[in-house]
């Protein structure tokens, strides 16, 4: 969807409605905290480590995995990182749309961006 998109190009660029992403800094420590943790909500902790989003973070990088299997790729091309956000250029048009695909329905499952 579009918005899923428009959400996902603000975290690329750190302009996203993530309490720690605040490109001005005017927002005070504890209002850059994960509402869920208590830490700072950055792009890291909300695709990889808040316990809040680990069923749609499960779903996405199982469907990450299965499209990287499907077209016979090594699951360390992605591991589990942020490598799968930026344009991997090792992988096919088709391939980075597939994974996009799974970020977006991330994005709408999580309600926390889109």
């Amino acid at each position: 969807s579009r918005s899923a998109q428009v959400a996902l190009h603000q975290v690329k660029i750190g302009r996203s409605k993530l309490n720690n992403q605040d490109p001005i800094n005017k927002k005070e420590l504890q209002d850059k905290l994960c509402n869920y943790c208590n830490v700072p909500e950055d792009t890291e902790h909300y695709f990889l480590q808040c316990p809040r989003y680990e069923p749609q973070r499960r779903t996405m990088f199982l469907e990450i995995e299965s499209t990287l299997n499907d077209k016979n790729l090594s699951r360390k091309i992605l591991g589990k990182n942020l490598q799968f956000l930026s344009e991997n250029k090792n992988l096919s048009k088709s391939t980075r749309e597939q994974i996009l695909r799974s970020i977006e329905i991330f994005l709408r499952e999580t309600k926390r961006l889109v």
